[in-house]
C-alpha cells in the first residue's frame, strides 16, 4: 500500500467523473453475493465512495509527492482537484493486516489479525462495507489481491465482492468487472466501491512508448535485463 508522508495539505474543489474500461481477459476469479437483506434508505445527498488501494506502491514512487515527475498522471490529477493526505502510514506492512485496520478502523494490536493472531478476521468485527451498507449504500469490490476475500473473512457487508484468487494481471483484470458492475449497478442508491490493483506486484513490461526508456537505450538492452533480473 501507499505510504505517504511530508507536511503538505492541499484542497481544491471540483467534480471528476470516473472512468473505467478494460478489454474482458481470461481470468481466474472467486465471486462472492450477499443473499438480499432489507436496507434502509440511504440519507438524503449521501455521496458515492470509492476507496483504491494501488498495492505495493510507496508514496516517493508517485509524482504528486513531488519525489519523481510523471509516473502517475491520472493520480496526480486527483491530487490536484481533492485532498492530498502527506501524513499517513500503512498499519502493517503486509496485506492483510493492514486491510482489516482499513476497513475496521483499529489499529493491528486491537484487531490482532495476520500479527500473532488469527488469519481470518472475526465474524464481530463491523467493518466498512457493513457500515456503509447499513446506511442503505450498495456496496462491491473487486480485489486481484488473494487476501481480501471469503477465506480470510475481509468481505463482510459486500452485495457483491470478485478477488482474482492466485491470478495476478493480466489473466485477472479488475477495472473490467468494474467497468460490468457501474453498468447495470443500482442507481438509486450511492454506492461504495472498493478496488484492490496489483500491477506494481508484477515486473514492469518494457515497451516501446514508454515514458521512461532511458535515451539512447534500446526496448531489446532492457527486455533482456528484465529476463535477467528474473
Amino acid at each position: 500500500m501507499a505510504l505517504a508522508r511530508g507536511a503538505r495539505w492541499r484542497r481544491r474543489s471540483t467534480r471528476r467523473s470516473l472512468r473505467f474500461a478494460a478489454v474482458m481477459l481470461a481470468f481466474l476469479a472467486f465471486a462472492c453475493t450477499r443473499p438480499e437483506e432489507p436496507r434502509p434508505e440511504p440519507p438524503a445527498g449521501a455521496p458515492s465512495i470509492l476507496l483504491f488501494v494501488y498495492d505495493t506502491v510507496r508514496h516517493d514512487a508517485m509524482s504528486a509527492y513531488g519525489v519523481v515527475a510523471a509516473t502517475t498522471p491520472t493520480f496526480d490529477r486527483l491530487a490536484d482537484a481533492g485532498l492530498l493526505y502527506t501524513r499517513a502510514w500503512a498499519n502493517a506492512p503486509w496485506t492483510l493486516p493492514s486491510h482489516v485496520s482499513l476497513f475496521s478502523g483499529l489499529p493491528v494490536s486491537r484487531h490482532q489479525v495476520g500479527h500473532g493472531g488469527s488469519l481470518r478476521a472475526p465474524d464481530e468485527l463491523l467493518l466498512l462495507a457493513e457500515r456503509l451498507r447499513g446506511f442503505g449504500y450498495e456496496t462491491a469490490g473487486f480485489s486481484e489481491n488473494p487476501f481480501l476475500s471469503a477465506d480470510f473473512n475481509t468481505v463482510q457487508g459486500f452485495d457483491r465482492f470478485v478477488n482474482g484468487e492466485r491470478a495476478f494481471p493480466p489473466q485477472f483484470g479488475a477495472a473490467a468487472f468494474v467497468a460490468e458492475w457501474l453498468a447495470q449497478r443500482d442507481r438509486s442508491r450511492p454506492f461504495f466501491l472498493f478496488v484492490n490493483v496489483m500491477d506494481a506486484h508484477q515486473p514492469y513490461p518494457v515497451v516501446a512508448d514508454s515514458a521512461f526508456l532511458p535515451p539512447g537505450t534500446s526496448v531489446e538492452t532492457l527486455q533482456g535485463l528484465d529476463r535477467r533480473v528474473h
